[in-house]
């Protein structure tokens, strides 16, 4: 009987697997039969007959294409049912929190922000969940739908505790529990550093998330995001990427605000671009490059933010060149520089919920076995 039921399970789990993959297929634009056919391995006969029952649930559904050409034998398309499998996610910047509902697919169904005053430990939760309370009253869709919620945030997060340490632009957080906020949050809930989500918004809009990536943010401070096939690496608290504040040895004798002398940060961001000018951040800027491509050999760079967009985006060519050639054997293959207006945090945070919601749409399939 044990074996038996064993069995069951394995075999749940496998098809369960088969699923999410064919769901993954979907999701990224891999819509036809055929094509799924050529991604996956699978056999046409297992295609065809899991498509239907995912149709028959509802998990899927048919649409047409916008570039779809009239006339010939017509050509199934799916894409998951945006309606069910929903995350949300939420920024929390130094004037206002921001909200973007994204589907499995990876489609914003809708975004909102409210000003804030101002927070701190005393009223941190408070506001959050005030702010999510007027998000959902203003929403076209049910909290029921929404299985899970991230939140980014500046600073230091320790996301395994669900601790706030401090941020740069709320300096009264100090160490901050973000736990209660399970009780208001819809679906699973989660912290997260922005970094993170920053990448994600980038690395989705120019079709990079699925590659060997490191992602580059100098605004107020440096942040670093290094990924592989979607997933960041985030170290034993999630405080991994701060490479701002690695010794920089420019002999200014500068305090960062870290409490150390002379960190990268102090050479390169927008205090340094302020009181030492554009010019003076050249070096630094080609130091972060090439340190962050020889660690860790990405296929892609990403590279922007506040303090050197400006500097960037005039001379990609002559950054490109740059960087590969003071880089290990002339890395990376490709080097994009991202315009913060193609930034959307609280969209990137209910990205990195993509795989669980597709997980959850799979098991729908066999959620009455």
């Amino acid at each position: 009987m044990k074996k038996s039921c064993k069995n069951f399970i394995r075999q749940k789990e496998m098809r369960i697997a088969t699923v999410t993959s064919l769901l993954d297929c979907i999701a990224c634009g891999t819509d036809t039969k055929r094509k799924i056919m050529e991604a996956t391995g699978f056999s046409w006969g297992s295609v065809a007959t899991y498509t239907a029952e995912l149709l028959n649930k509802g998990v899927i559904c048919e649409y047409i294409p916008e570039n779809r050409t009239s006339g010939g034998r017509r050509t199934s398309h799916y894409k998951i049912t945006g309606l069910k499998y929903q995350a949300l996610g939420i920024e929390v910047s130094p004037e206002k929190i921001s909200f973007a509902l994204v589907s499995a697919d990876g489609t914003l169904l809708e975004s909102y922000s409210s000003g804030i005053a101002g927070i701190d430990n005393s009223n941190c939760v408070d506001v959050i969940s005030q702010s999510l309370s007027d998000y959902i009253d203003r929403s076209a869709y049910s909290r029921d739908t929404i299985l899970e919620t991230v939140v980014s945030l500046t600073g230091a997060v320790d996301s395994e505790a669900l601790i706030w340490h401090f941020s740069p632009g709320h300096p009264g957080i100090n160490g901050c529990d973000l736990a209660p906020l399970r009780r208001s949050m819809p679906g699973n809930f989660s912290i997260e550093h922005d970094i993170f989500s920053k990448a994600r918004s980038i690395l989705f809009r120019h079709r990079m998330e699925n590659s060997k990536c490191v992602f580059l943010h100098v605004g107020e401070g440096i942040g670093l995001a290094a990924g592989d096939n979607g997933v960041f690496y985030r170290g034993s608290r999630g405080f991994s990427g701060e490479i701002g504040h690695i010794p920089y040895g420019s002999g200014a004798g500068n305090i960062c605000r870290c409490g150390k002398t002379d960190c990268l940060e102090c050479s390169l961001s927008l205090p340094a671009l302020r009181q030492n000018g554009k010019e003076a951040l050249e070096r630094p800027l080609e130091f972060l490059c090439v340190t962050a491509v020889n660690l860790f050999d990405p296929e892609c760079l990403a590279v922007g933010g506040e303090a050197v967009e400006e500097m960037l985006s005039g001379a990609k060519e002559y950054w490109e060149r740059k960087i590969s050639s003071s880089s290990w054997l002339n890395a990376p293959q490709r080097m994009l520089f991202y315009k913060m207006s193609d930034c959307m945090g609280p969209f990137g945070a209910a990205l990195g919920c993509r795989s669980f919601l597709i997980r959850q749409a799979a098991s729908q399939l066999f959620s009455e076995e």
